[in-house]
């Protein structure tokens, strides 16, 4: 299910671009000033969106998803098991 929402949030970011966003890229790499309002304002809304998925990630799913601890991970240490030697991280 996390993998999905992580396609929604890149699919609501590839469906912002619009006829007038490719017009305003193009001129843009052409290096004319005309009217980029509209790629402008993509820009913007592709920040924000990136903005929210980043705090979304970092603050809900944790507590919704609840990962399960790896291997070797014990307390607020990390044990790296190589050989017959353990390493604390």
């Amino acid at each position: 299910m996390l993998t999905s929402l992580v396609d929604l949030i890149c699919q609501s970011i590839f469906l912002g671009i619009s006829p007038g966003v490719k017009e305003g890229l193009g001129a843009f790499t052409r290096g004319e000033r005309k009217d980029l309002t509209a790629y402008k304002t993509y820009l913007q809304n592709v920040s924000t969106i990136i903005k929210n998925a980043t705090w979304w990630m970092h603050e809900v799913v944790p507590k919704q998803y609840k990962p399960e601890p790896q291997v070797g991970e014990e307390r607020a240490g990390l044990n790296i098991s190589r050989g017959n030697k353990t390493f604390l991280c």
